[in-house]
């Protein structure tokens, strides 16, 4: 049976129901039963919105449990996803629609003082019909919202490449570059990384980067692998990052934080030590003048 990222929410939701599996940097946490209904009514909404197998649509949004819903919606609806990072300006965003002939696009309203409604508009322009715009809060209501917007044409070259993911490199060298992905792919490297790290379901792992990098889904598949448990930080701040680890999400107390560059913490670890003191494995970076990654 193929690999996709909606079928291993299935599986977990159906393996542990009760346990945590997703929580943020608020007061908001879903087990892992909540978030498979949660994402199912994402799917509906979808449906309703008339996203079909097969088109390709862009999402933009901040890390956090809105975005991992809408990434299960599509797939649960077959759709080929396209995360874009909110930090890609209007010049990268006109161009990634364009080279990828994006079918539809469902974005924050805004964010860190950005209008992506206004910038979305702006790059899509008067009289156009692709990207269509899907409304956020449309895609994210309950219950199951009752429109029909159509027949819309899918993007078939991206379609019939197998592929379920266009992600886009950063584009500090020229403009973004699309690579196609499959879940196959990003669950294989999922399940090395949670075989190479013993992860269990007593685990908790620290997300600090957009969610929208590819770091985000196979984090995403390895916390549904192992049963774990992902802790999605909006922004990394040394302290408040610390004192959502350390008070929010402690039973079973945490001993894996990954995804936080512990060099960030700039020396300031010491008061940390209440969070950090059973960390099994973290990302670091090399050490200066090192050849190694």
């Amino acid at each position: 049976m193929p690999v996709t990222l909606a079928g291993l929410v299935a599986h977990r939701a159906s393996a542990s129901p009760d346990a945590l599996l997703i929580a943020d940097d608020g007061d908001r946490g879903l087990t892992a039963l909540e978030f498979q209904q949660e994402s199912a009514q994402v799917a509906a909404n979808l449906e309703k919105l008339n996203v079909s197998p097969g088109q390709l649509v862009s999402w933009i949004m901040p890390t956090g449990i809105d975005a991992l819903l809408i990434m299960v919606g599509l797939s649960a609806v077959g759709a080929v996803q396209n995360p874009i990072i909110p930090m890609y300006g209007k010049r990268e965003i006109g161009h990634i629609f364009r080279e990828a002939s994006v079918d539809a696009v469902v974005s924050v309203k805004s964010h860190r003082g950005t209008d992506y409604e206004r910038l979305i508009e702006e790059i899509i322009g008067p009289g156009s019909e692709r990207p269509r715009v899907l409304d956020v809060d449309r895609v994210l209501g309950s219950p199951p919202i009752l429109v029909d917007d159509g027949e819309r044409e899918t993007s078939s070259s991206v379609a019939a490449s197998g592929a379920q993911w266009v992600f886009y490199t950063s584009g500090s060298t020229g403009l973004p570059k699309g690579v196609l992905l499959t879940d196959r792919t990003l669950y294989a490297v999922a399940h090395a990384m949670a075989d190479r790290l013993k992860m269990t379901s007593s685990d908790r792992s620290g997300i600090a980067f957009p969610i929208a990098h590819i770091g985000g889904p196979i984090n995403l598949m390895a916390a549904l692998i192992s049963g774990s448990a992902l802790i999605l930080l909006e922004k990394f701040e040394p302290q408040e990052a610390c004192d959502v680890l350390a008070s929010r999400w402690r039973d079973p107390e945490p001993h894996f934080i990954w995804g936080i560059s512990m060099s960030k913490v700039n020396g300031r670890m010491s008061p940390c030590s209440r969070c950090f003191g059973a960390v099994r494995a973290a990302v670091l970076p090399s050490p200066p003048g090192s050849t190694k990654g």
